[in-house]
């Protein structure tokens, strides 16, 4: 005979604690009951009933109910904040929704200045602030990041319908007005080679310092030193 258990939901913060979610017998937790259960009837009133109408993040970890689209989607309707395994999704309040928009499925905000002066953050350089994009299974992100880490990450774009395919982040790059800011990027190398305009795939010259020929397999270790990339251009011998 199987003991006995219960299956409870609560959320807790420095502020207070939600009401216990009593999760009935024989239920089982995915998007829909996840949904149906807790956010609907507790997440969209939190920013009132336990926060003051001041703004905070939905934090829950990385469960399937939690990441799924219809849960993500159902977070966006209502206007509620969240964070996946440490990924923003949207920010609470209308003095912070007001510079969001939403095109094809990607989340973006194309008025930097605007979000940091509601930030209380007056003074905006471009100079101090660098670009982080980044991607999973789950979702394309863009956030700022401030170079002396004294404010927040400002997020910038977040899809998670959008893969990661060079056409998807040249988009985001054009809708974010990223030639008007001209941030230093920070990427790992298969996103260079993104940004660089080289082929997906098994390309024949895959980095972007050299030649090295990934198909000459019988060189691979036993030649060192492979000519450099003089040119940088999209379509130039890959």
């Amino acid at each position: 005979m199987k003991p006995l258990s219960v299956m409870i939901w609560a959320g807790v913060s420095a502020v207070g604690r939600t009401p216990l979610i009593f999760v009935p017998a024989g239920v089982k937790i995915n998007a829909k009951t996840y949904k149906d259960l807790t956010l609907e009837p507790v997440a969209k009133d939190l920013s009132q009933t336990m926060f003051s109408g001041q703004p905070f993040i939905f934090q829950h970890d990385g469960a399937p109910a939690h990441t799924a689209i219809a849960t993500q989607d159902c977070l966006i309707c209502l206007s509620t904040p969240s964070r996946n395994k440490g990924n923003i999704i949207s920010l609470q309040g209308a003095e912070f929704q007001q510079h969001f928009r939403e095109k094809n499925g990607l989340m973006f905000c194309p008025n930097v200045e605007g979000i940091l002066l509601a930030m209380g953050v007056p003074n905006y350089n471009p100079s101090d602030w660098r670009l982080f994009i980044d991607s999973s299974k789950r979702s394309l992100k863009c956030v700022l990041l401030h170079n002396g880490n004294i404010f927040g990450s400002i997020l910038k774009g977040y899809s998670i319908k959008l893969k990661e395919e060079y056409h998807n982040v040249k988009e985001i790059l054009e809708i974010i007005n990223y030639s008007a800011h001209d941030w230093v990027i920070c990427v790992d190398l298969k996103m260079v080679n993104f940004l660089l305009g080289q082929r997906s795939g098994f390309t024949k010259y895959p980095c972007f310092l050299c030649y090295w020929d990934s198909r000459d397999r019988n060189q691979h270790w036993i030649r060192e030193k492979w000519p450099p990339r003089e040119c940088l251009k999209v379509g130039e011998k890959m």
